[in-house]
């Protein structure tokens, strides 16, 4: 599966392009002897494209803010709807009793612990059977433009759930995008440190990709301390 797809290279996308930059200034001087391997300048010029392209996936900043926005909304909107089905069924006790068959249909118990789902479907039903009670409480103030209201909360946290897949799914898209890019990025210049060492084995230490650090067991053993 795409999403399945590996990253090949353990430094960062920011390190990654940087190298791109040191390896194409210090090939300038050394492409005559690069070209006879297939490192020419139409290769460079695909580099730096493959870099633009790693640049522009780089930053999910956007990304992070929308998310963020769309939870607030959703926990508000969240919040909005329990207080209305308490109210609701507040309405309800005061009507049949909180032992009667429409109070405990309602299921307004523990709502705080429901899924997004499960609140959700929830929230509809409740919908549903105040509509059908609406005449035998309006004496205790359930209006029909109360239920409106109500309906309409509804429907906007339910196109905020589908708001907030559509952008974790743009997320996971983007993420795919950004490490297949990488890869192919890294691929390049791997390539340019392969011929490195044939078409300038004198100057081959200065066509190498920097390793991430390794780090010792003294680290290891605290972390999370």
């Amino acid at each position: 599966m795409a999403s399945n797809i590996i990253r090949k290279y353990r430094i960062s996308d920011s390190v990654l392009i940087g190298e791109v930059g040191r390896f194409c200034n210090r090939i300038a001087d050394d492409l005559p002897l690069f070209e006879p391997f297939g490192i020419d300048q139409a290769y460079i010029d695909s580099i730096m494209a493959v870099r633009t392209k790693l640049e522009d996936l780089q930053s999910e900043g956007y990304n992070i803010g929308e998310r963020m926005e769309q939870t607030m909304i959703r926990k508000e909107l969240a919040g909005k709807i329990i207080t209305t089905i308490r109210s609701m069924a507040m309405r309800v006790a005061l009507k049949w009793g909180e032992a009667s068959q429409e109070y405990r249909q309602l299921g307004s118990m523990n709502l705080t612990v429901f899924s997004q789902s499960e609140l959700l479907r929830t929230a509809k039903v409740v919908h549903t059977m105040m509509t059908e009670y609406l005449p035998n409480l309006t004496e205790f103030g359930l209006t029909q433009a109360i239920l409106d209201e109500y309906n309409a909360m509804i429907n906007q946290y339910e196109a905020n759930i589908s708001e907030r897949i559509k952008i974790e799914q743009t997320r996971t898209e983007d993420t795919i995008n950004r490490i297949s890019t990488g890869n192919e990025l890294y691929d390049m210049l791997r390539r340019i440190v392969k011929v490195a060492k044939l078409a300038v084995p004198n100057k081959a230490k200065f066509y190498t990709l920097p390793q991430p650090r390794k780090r010792n067991k003294k680290e290891s053993d605290t972390d999370g301390e």
